[in-house]
């Protein structure tokens, strides 16, 4: 567990990753924010690695939301949303 919020961490501290997001980096950004977002939302909430993965999860969704990706798209409903490269109709 400590490994996966050291490179989620790891990635969302590069700046080379602003602007720069290759759809390999992307996968494996979302691939970890997935995992963490899990543990956030599965554990309890008065661990201190619950909230070690939650803001991780958050740093995460920053960098990706900074290179162009987005969660959802107007008028879906939670269970409807994904994460893709933004477009005119994304949630932002």
């Amino acid at each position: 567990m400590k490994k996966i919020i050291c490179a989620a961490l790891l990635f969302a501290s590069v700046p080379a990753f602003a602007g720069q997001l290759s759809d390999k980096d992307a996968q494996n950004i979302l691939s970890a924010e997935d995992t963490l977002n899990g543990f956030c939302r599965g554990w309890n909430g008065d661990k201190p690695e619950t909230q070690e993965a939650c803001i991780a999860r958050d740093k995460l969704v920053a960098v990706l939301k900074n290179n162009g990706w987005c969660y959802g798209k107007k008028g879906q409903a939670g269970y409807q949303k994904t994460w893709h490269k933004c477009t005119n109709d994304s949630e932002r």
